[in-house]
């Protein structure tokens, strides 16, 4: 609510403050004879108005600058004569309140920097809270969807904010606010373009091994879905802009006409909310990598292990191993530097097809590397990961006497952002530590994070990328309005 107040306030701010500065306009154009003077020149206009418009009208330095007022509401086209020649041909409008724009009803007049400005302050001003929300919730977590969300809209709203300061540089129409605003979405998928493109290819060749080894399921199956999506955002607005360009299915090159500016619409709809998509899987990439990578304070009273398939002779898989093998490397690093044991709390049920519970294979593997019963806690009854935590939790509790604690868990390296936002959904403070794993099925990790993301705030992603339609489709008709006046 706030932020729309502040938007109305800037709007209007705006639009007085290019109400009284844009009642007159001044049009400067370049004379091609040096020996024509002011008084050489007349000017005929059409309609003819009830009043002539012209302040005043003098060459200097090879320009004519005729100063423009009071037009009546609508169109004037003024030519610009010498003798039986017309030199230039001037298109003005006149808007209710007095206000004149040069060229397009949209187009030039005076004060209109004020529009990119404002909007360029209001952009970093929501780009700031953004930044500040961020660092607020990474410092006191790093597991938290909505971190992901506040980093791709940061990456957003940076590329938004580029390009209205750029267009700053060379700004000579009031429309060309809009058209930058359609253009910036475009410009971060050519920006993200060699990253979406091989991306997309190392993601689909990466899933294609990932089904060969483990099997063909749609979860394997994600890097090639968004691998697929990754290539058509990107390549999809040049190719059928490109393709429309060339045919004569329908005419898009009336600058009048309804398919030209359904084309823009089109494109800019697909760049927008690729654009939106690649900021949001670019922020899960950063979260989950930065989550992986971490490591605990070591001050751990217990490391729960979070359990995954046995093999069929109730032995550990390598995926499993190297989880408590994790576990077990930190709390010698712990012990090394502080002094301080751990308790470690394998966690996992009796799967169908296993002869034993996740936990108890894990626990004889702790035994087999030397750490003594009273240091291990079994937690053999959960099926998925909320179970794992829930009963890991209450088994700590009653270890504990219900004292305060400090928690670590280990999982694989792909696991450990989503499993630390479930901990946290569920009011458990722990830190995790992330254990190697093979790097095809680590880059299909990054996909189902992605989605999960997605999924998690659902609601909230659907709303921003139908705003940014909004805006889209609002800015595309305000060109096609624009061009239709002129």
């Amino acid at each position: 609510m706030k932020k729309a107040l502040l938007a109305i306030v800037m709007m209007l701010v705006c639009i007085t403050y290019i109400m009284i500065r844009g009642q007159t306009y001044t049009i400067r154009v370049a004379v091609d004879d040096p020996q024509i003077t002011a008084e050489d020149l007349h000017f005929h206009y059409e309609p003819v108005p009830e009043k002539d418009p012209l302040v005043k009208a003098e060459v200097k330095d090879g320009y004519l600058e005729a100063t423009f007022t009071d037009l009546a509401p609508g169109r004037l086209i003024v030519d610009v004569m010498h003798g039986e020649d017309t030199i230039h041909i001037l298109i003005l409008f006149g808007h209710p309140g007095g206000l004149i724009t040069y060229d397009e009803y949209f187009g030039a007049c005076n004060g209109m920097r004020i529009i990119p400005i404002m909007l360029s302050a209001y952009i970093a001003i929501l780009l700031y809270g953004r930044i500040r929300k961020y660092i607020i919730l990474r410092r006191q977590t790093m597991y938290s969807y909505q971190n992901v969300r506040n980093l791709g809209l940061i990456l957003f709203l940076c590329v938004l904010l580029l390009e209205q300061l750029t267009s700053l540089l060379n700004y000579q129409r009031m429309i060309q606010t809009v058209s930058t605003a359609v253009n910036s979405a475009r410009s971060l998928t050519v920006l993200t373009f060699p990253f979406a493109f091989f991306g997309a290819i190392y993601l689909i060749r990466s899933n294609v091994t990932l089904l060969k080894k483990e099997g063909r399921t749609w979860r394997n199956m994600l890097g090639i879905f968004l691998g697929i999506l990754l290539c058509f955002g990107t390549l999809a607005p040049g190719l059928i802009g490109e393709y429309l360009q060339r045919s004569t299915l329908i005419d898009v090159h009336n600058e009048n006409g309804f398919w030209l500016y359904a084309e823009i619409a089109f494109e800019s709809l697909i760049s927008a909310a690729v654009a939106y998509l690649e900021c949001i899987l670019i922020g899960t990439i950063i979260h989950a990598r930065r989550a992986a990578k971490a490591i605990p304070s070591f001050d751990r009273d217990y490391i729960l292990i979070l359990g995954c398939q046995i093999r069929e002779d109730g032995g550990l898989t390598k995926l499993l191993q190297s989880r408590v093998d994790r576990a077990l490397e930190f709390a010698k690093i712990q012990k090394d530097k502080t002094g301080k044991d751990i308790v470690f709390v394998p966690s996992g049920g009796k799967g169908d097809d296993e002869v034993i519970a996740e936990a108890e294979a894990m626990n004889n593997y702790l035994l087999e590397q030397g750490i003594a019963p009273d240091h291990i806690l079994v937690e053999n009854r959960s099926i998925n990961t909320y179970e794992n935590f829930r009963n890991s939790l209450e088994l700590i509790k009653e270890h504990s006497h219900e004292r305060p604690v400090n928690i670590a868990f280990s999982t694989t390296n792909y696991h450990v952002f989503r499993s630390g936002v479930l901990a946290r959904g569920m009011g458990i403070d722990a830190q995790g530590i992330g254990a190697a794993t093979r790097s095809y099925f680590w880059i299909n990790a990054f996909i189902r994070e992605f989605v999960a993301v997605l999924n998690s705030e659902k609601k909230l992603h659907a709303r921003i990328i139908a705003l940014i339609v909004a805006v889209m489709i609002a800015c595309v008709w305000l060109i096609w309005f624009s061009a239709t006046m002129r």
